[in-house]
C-alpha cells in the first residue's frame, strides 16, 4: 500500500522526477524544458520596439546637433548611444549562435555583415568620388582619394585621427567624414567576435565540454531579458 502524500503517488511529482533523471545535468525542476545537456533552450530574437526607438532618438540628436540647432549643444553623445546599442545586439546574436550551436560561425557573420553594410558604403563612395571630380576644385582630388581608399577598407577613423590638428581646423570638412563612424563599428565587428571565440575556447578547456554553453546561457538570457525590480 503507498504512503499518502508520497513521491509515487503524486503524478506531477513523478513527471518532474523521471524528466530531471532524463536530461542529465538537469537535476532539478526547471520554469522551462531544459535540453539534453542541461540547459536551458537559447533565447529567440524578436523585435525590440525600445531599442528600435532609442537607436531612432539616438541618431534624431545626431541630426538635430549637426543642423545647428541652439538646444541641442550635446547631441553627438548620440554617436556613443548608438555604438553601444550596436554592441549590444551583436553580442547578443553571436551568444545566441553559441548557445544553440555551441560555437560562433565567423565566415558566416561577417559574410552577413559585408551582405548588410557593402554595397550602400559602396555607392556612396562612388558617388562622392564622382561628385569631388565634378565640383571640387582638382588640390582636393588626392586627399579625399586617399580618404575613399581608408574608408573602403574601413580604417578612414585613423586618417582622420592622423591628419587632424589645430593647424588645418577651419579647412573645409571632407565628403568622407561621417565614414569614421562606420569605420569604428567595422572594426568593432572584427574584433570582438574574435575575442567571444577565443574565450569560448579558454572556457571549454578549462571548465570541459560543457562549460562554454553553460556560461553563454546564462550571458544570452542576462541580455535578452530584463532585470527584476
Amino acid at each position: 500500500m503507498r504512503r499518502r502524500g508520497s513521491a509515487s503517488s503524486h503524478p506531477d511529482l513523478t513527471h518532474l522526477s523521471s524528466r530531471a533523471a532524463s536530461v542529465g545535468t538537469c537535476t532539478r525542476p526547471q520554469l522551462l524544458p531544459c535540453d539534453r545537456r542541461g540547459l536551458l533552450p537559447a533565447p529567440v530574437a524578436g523585435f525590440r520596439p525600445d531599442i528600435q526607438g532609442l537607436r531612432a532618438v539616438a541618431v534624431g540628436v545626431v541630426l538635430l546637433y549637426h543642423a545647428n540647432f541652439p538646444f541641442m549643444p550635446g547631441g553627438f553623445v548620440g554617436v556613443d548611444v548608438f555604438f553601444v546599442i550596436s554592441g549590444y545586439l551583436i553580442t547578443g546574436l553571436l551568444l545566441r549562435e553559441a548557445l544553440r550551436t555551441g560555437r560562433v560561425r565567423l565566415m558566416d557573420f561577417y559574410a552577413r555583415r559585408i551582405r548588410r553594410i557593402l554595397p550602400a558604403a559602396t555607392v556612396v563612395l562612388v558617388a562622392t568620388l564622382l561628385l569631388t571630380v565634378l565640383i571640387l576644385p582638382r588640390i582636393r582630388w588626392q586627399q579625399i582619394g586617399i580618404e575613399a581608399g581608408g574608408a573602403a577598407l574601413y580604417i578612414v577613423n585613423w586618417i582622420f585621427a592622423g591628419t587632424t590638428d589645430y593647424l588645418n581646423a577651419d579647412l573645409a570638412a571632407s565628403p568622407i567624414r561621417h565614414f569614421w563612424t562606420l569605420s569604428v563599428e567595422e572594426q568593432f565587428y572584427i574584433v570582438w567576435p574574435l575575442l567571444l571565440v577565443a574565450l569560448l575556447a579558454l572556457l571549454r578547456r578549462r571548465g570541459g565540454r560543457h562549460a562554454p554553453a553553460s556560461a553563454v546561457s546564462v550571458s544570452s538570457r542576462s541580455l535578452q531579458e530584463p532585470a527584476p525590480c
